[in-house]
């Protein structure tokens, strides 16, 4: 018997709140404030619009479409201007929408090959938010369900990937191939070939693997062309001077080290 009032009560409800949803007003297709909105809605059905007015600008602009509209329709309005509505018996209930929250995206970026990659800067697209991919090649981040991923490594391909909602991606990039055929790595950085300026000299293991000295300076005696190093004592373990081509040279032939 209990359950049988409790449905007919909750069937009783339904009807009302789609009673009023259905409900129909006649507006003129228009700019309007929100103002102007609640009025038309209270004078032609009768409902009560309940709303905080610090919460909600009556002034702002809303655009209505033309026509013999549904309070559903309306309340579909004032949500895309940023408003929360619910209807209930004959109030409409208007009050701002809560803000979106950002959800933990994870994600792992590999290769080509299926190799994690380190090091990838994850950035969210059109803010300074970001993180960078650990040894594993994986990554979290907060992120809205709609922001868009932009990833950038030195020899990969950039790449924008959207969240979509997601709360997992899994993330392929491509090598560029001519950043890599076109780069020289320096003792400060990676540039382009087309960038360098200078000389580039490479000494490799071979060369020094049978040298015995205090220190890297001593080693590389001799190794490079038109590079000097001095020693002010002599004395085993004491610090050297570099010189490359000569004291006449850029910052006085003093390399950086």
């Amino acid at each position: 018997m209990k359950k049988t009032i409790l449905t007919a009560l909750f069937c009783c409800l339904l009807c009302i709140v789609s009673s009023a949803q259905n409900q129909r007003v006649k507006m003129p297709g228009n700019q309007m404030t929100v103002a102007q909105l609640f009025r038309e809605v209270e004078t032609q059905t009768g409902m009560s619009v309940d709303f905080d007015a610090t919460k909600v600008d009556v002034s702002k602009s809303v655009s209505v479409p033309s026509g013999t509209v549904s309070i559903k329709d309306l309340a579909d309005v004032l949500e895309k201007a940023g408003y929360s509505c619910v209807i209930s018996g004959s109030h409409i209930v208007v009050g701002n929408k809560p803000p979106k929250q950002d959800s933990g995206v994870k994600g792992v970026v590999v290769d080509s090959k299926g190799e994690p990659i380190m090091g990838v800067g994850v950035i969210i697209k059109g803010t300074s938010t970001g993180t960078v991919t650990g040894l594993d090649g994986s990554f979290s981040i907060k992120a809205p369900a709609d922001a868009i991923l932009e990833l950038a490594s030195i020899g990969y391909k950039n790449k924008e990937v959207p969240v979509a909602g997601r709360g997992s991606i899994n993330i392929i990039l491509e090598e560029d191939l001519l950043f890599i055929e076109d780069a020289v790595v320096v003792g400060y950085g990676v540039q382009k070939k087309e960038n360098l300026t200078g000389a580039v000299s490479v000494v490799t293991s071979k060369a020094i693997e049978k040298r015995s000295a205090a220190n890297l300076g001593n080693i590389l005696q001799g190794t490079v062309p038109g590079m000097t190093i001095t020693s002010a004592s002599g004395r085993p373990g004491q610090s050297v001077s570099l010189n490359i081509r000569g004291w006449n040279s850029i910052n006085s032939g003093s390399p950086l080290v």
